[in-house]
């Protein structure tokens, strides 16, 4: 998990980009990720949830009690109350300022909803059985129960509702769907039930459409009746003929189908740890376009305004602008499964589990291998440094010195038999850095062949991360030292987080944490005494690995595969794209043409095309006369008294926003406003605010907003 001159590869997918070269062999050079169906938040309800309903800006999910979500944000999704009922919330059917939910041995209990954040109970209906199911038309409730039993409703005085007629069924109604006065009830052991409720307190049981396997959803559109089909996947038929159905399509997939909903010519299925994605444009022939997975049993989707609502012991949300998927450029099979990798220049060289392999990845359209070393005893993690790599063997081999000056021949020149328990491995210079479940050990790597051993350092953690000079290590917080001495760094301040940090990727003074259990964590350092979390995203699963472009945080996510993060704005990141892979993704990196996963294989993916900031082709011919800074914001001196040079650089001609804000974000002056020539600028700041007066001693923030890029920068006024 290590990335070699982070920023030098950074500038490099810039340079490239503008300069019109490095294009894949598909013909693009990036992808809009955030334009294809993708996760983008989710929150805990307290168990598995049946069912969700969803209207665009609340959703309401069924988990024994009823959870009222804010879904006005899809990336933080808020929970703004919970309903303890009687009984056990199995589904809720919402309209207007009322929730009727049936309520297993609680009936049918009508809510008000109309203050999604203070829901209370209205009144109540009792059920023979337990209420499973619950849907309304025209003023009146349909719930089928336990008992094989349909109840009417009458609700149109919310207070006093009244029951005006039961029948039987042949099954259990796990959902009910009504259109144009026919009803379709999905039962659990009959298949389709249809009633004629045209006369809603006189419902007319018109037939029963025998199903493959048990009917557990069902929704109705456009003359069709689309049903998850338990084992037997997405069913449509035809209901043009109420009382003579028939069944014109089946599409089987991978999971039990429990859920199913419809948005635009597509039908989203709650299937086993997926949604399922079926192109249903033309009903006789549906065809399955992608899944989005997400870990857990999920039970059930509902769509509304391009985002779809899944649950499982959680609820997630997914954007499906597109519901389509974004293809891998390109796998290349490797020999076992890979684990971790560290990038030299045009050379990946992978941890395979049970060998070292070398891929030139110059053209990332076609990865090719150009060596390999067999090593039964396993490769777990490596490191590069000039002509050797050291690689992590099992608990009780050590770490192993691999010769690769002839890469296509790598050679063991000798190991370190008491690195014992190692977890990662990493290097500086002559310095080797082994962190174990013993402790963290350095060792003088002057000759390669005979490395020495040179003391433990304290804290200690499981993973080590070396940027600009400086040691990071982490478990469950990041540490950061100095390396001006490699072979005894100095502690300069600690952060405490979540859950083991497994890799990390740093910018400047801002480091980006994968955090296990924690999702993105990104940590200021800009007072290494005083670091601090200021922004934090989760993702699907478990973060193993992080490595960050421009303004776009690649994210190895365990076994959801690739996660795409929009960290523009460090306090709020934001998921913007996922691809999705079989096999656990362990670690990430990211080349001057692409990225690459480390997931069972090596698989190759275009970048963001937000990691980088477009030039127009006019000014092209200028950029390699004048190279961009690695920041575009800098200050200095910092701290600073009475003033502060404040140098920016832009890409091309455009609008420059510069302001100084405290720490309550309240802007105390603006510097720059107005169009700026592409290059190098200055602004100076004199510690006043913009009536003139000296502002106090303390931590300011000078923020610079152009049309391609935003940067901030911590300034501290010391007097």
């Amino acid at each position: 998990m290590h990335k070699h001159d982070g920023k030098t590869i950074g500038l490099g997918v810039l340079l490239l980009l503008i300069l019109g070269i490095g294009a894949s062999a598909s013909g693009q050079d990036c992808l809009d990720y955030s334009d294809f169906m993708h996760w983008t938040g989710m929150i805990y309800t307290g168990g598995d949830s049946d069912q969700v309903v969803f209207d665009g800006a609340y959703a309401y999910a069924a988990s024994g009690h009823m959870t009222v979500i804010d879904c006005s944000d899809p990336s933080a999704p808020v929970e703004v109350s919970s309903v303890d009922t009687p009984g056990y919330v199995a589904q809720v059917f919402v309209k207007g300022d009322y929730a009727y939910v049936a309520d297993r041995h609680g009936g049918m209990q009508l809510l008000n909803i109309s203050a999604p954040s203070w829901p209370w109970i209205v009144s109540a209906v009792p059920t023979d059985g337990d209420a499973v199911s619950v849907t309304y038309t025209d003023g009146f409730v349909y719930v089928g129960d336990t008992t094989q039993q349909l109840y009417t409703v009458d609700v149109s005085n919310p207070d006093l509702p009244t029951m005006v007629d039961v029948v039987a069924l042949p099954g259990i109604a796990q959902q009910i769907a009504i259109t144009n006065g026919v009803a379709c009830l999905a039962t659990y052991s009959a298949g389709l039930c249809v009633f004629d409720v045209s006369v809603p307190q006189d419902p007319v049981h018109l037939t029963t459409l025998a199903t493959p396997s048990s009917a557990r959803g069902v929704v109705l559109d456009g003359g069709y009746a689309y049903i998850a089909c338990h084992t037997a996947g997405l069913v449509v038929v035809d209901m043009t003929t109420p009382a003579d159905p028939d069944i014109v399509a089946m599409l089987p997939l991978d999971n039990t189908a429990t859920g199913v909903d419809l948005a635009d010519g597509f039908a989203f299925l709650a299937t086993g740890v997926e949604c399922a994605v079926v192109d249903v444009s033309d009903p006789l022939s549906p065809q399955l376009i992608g899944k989005e997975d997400f870990g857990g049993t999920t039970w059930d989707v509902a769509v509304a305004d391009g985002y779809a609502c899944v649950v499982d012991d959680q609820f997630h949300m997914a954007k499906i602008n597109n519901p389509d998927k974004p293809d891998w450029l390109t796998t290349l099979t490797t020999p076992g499964t890979t684990r971790d990798m560290d990038l030299v220049g045009d050379l990946a060289f992978l941890a395979n589990q049970d060998n070292l392999q070398i891929v030139d990845v110059s053209d990332p359209s076609v990865p090719t291998a150009v060596g390999s070393l067999p090593y039964a005893a396993g490769v777990y993690d490596v490191a590069v440094q000039d002509d050797h790599v050291y690689a992590i063997s099992d608990y009780f081999t050590g770490v192993l010195v691999i010769d690769v000056a002839d890469v296509t021949a790598p050679e063991v020149v000798t190991t370190l038999p008491d690195a014992i328990l190692a977890n990662t491995v990493e290097t500086y210079g002559h310095a080797l850095y082994i962190a174990t479940m013993l402790g963290f050990r350095i060792y003088d790597c002057s000759d390669p062949a005979a490395p020495v051993f040179v003391g433990n350092l304290e804290p200690t953690g499981m993973n080590a991360q070396v940027f600009d000079d400086h040691l990071y290590v982490s478990g469950g917080g990041v540490h950061m030292f100095d390396l001006t001495d490699p072979l005894a760094p100095l502690l300069l301040g600690s952060a405490t987080l979540t859950s083991e940090v497994p890799d990390l990727d740093v910018q400047g003074d801002v480091v980006f944490a994968a955090n296990v259990y924690g999702g993105l964590q990104i940590i200021d350092f800009g007072d290494p005494a005083n670091a601090f979390v200021v922004g934090q995203t989760n993702t699907q699963s478990r973060a193993y690995a992080v490595d960050v472009v421009g303004d776009i945080a690649y994210v190895a996510d365990n076994w959801t595969g690739l996660t795409v993060v929009d960290v523009s704005d460090v306090s709020a990141p934001a998921v913007v794209g996922t691809m999705s892979h079989p096999v656990s993704a362990e670690d990430v990196v990211v080349t001057d043409d692409a990225v690459l996963l480390a997931a069972g294989d090596l698989l190759v993916a275009l970048f963001d095309c937000d990691s980088v900031t477009a030039v127009p082709p006019t000014e092209r011919d200028t950029l390699a006369d004048t190279p961009l800074p690695p920041r575009l914001l800098t200050a200095s001196p910092n701290p600073f008294n009475p003033r502060t040079v404040i140098s920016f650089a832009v890409g091309r001609r455009q609008h420059v926003n510069l302001a100084v804000f405290d720490l309550t974000g309240r802007k105390v002056i603006q510097l720059v406003d107005g169009i700026r020539d592409r290059g190098v600028g200055e602004a100076i700041w004199k510690g006043i605010d913009q009536h003139g007066r000296p502002v106090p001693s303390g931590l300011y923030f000078v923020s610079l907003v152009t049309d391609d890029a935003t940067d901030t920068q911590k300034l501290v006024l010391a007097k």
